[in-house]
């Protein structure tokens, strides 16, 4: 954000860790939103992944993860 220009407050004003810049700013905004779908495809996929090993597969993995209690097995 300070990269942009924008205060950022967060109990006190905090000081800018990088130069303020245009350029900056756009490529830290695109590296930003990169790594926010990259993090949003990984959560789907391991949900992907749970719900085939629960629905699809049926080999217990899901289950065994589900579980509650400490150190479950089938």
């Amino acid at each position: 954000m300070s990269a942009g220009g924008y205060l950022v407050v967060l109990y006190g004003k905090l000081p800018p860790i990088v130069p303020q810049g245009s350029v900056l700013y756009a490529v830290l905004h695109m590296a930003h939103a990169i790594q926010a779908l990259l993090l949003f495809s990984t959560v789907l996929a391991h949900l992907g992944g749970a719900l085939g090993h629960a629905r699809i597969f049926r080999d217990g993995v899901f289950e065994s993860m589900a579980s509650l209690r400490a150190g479950a097995t089938r």
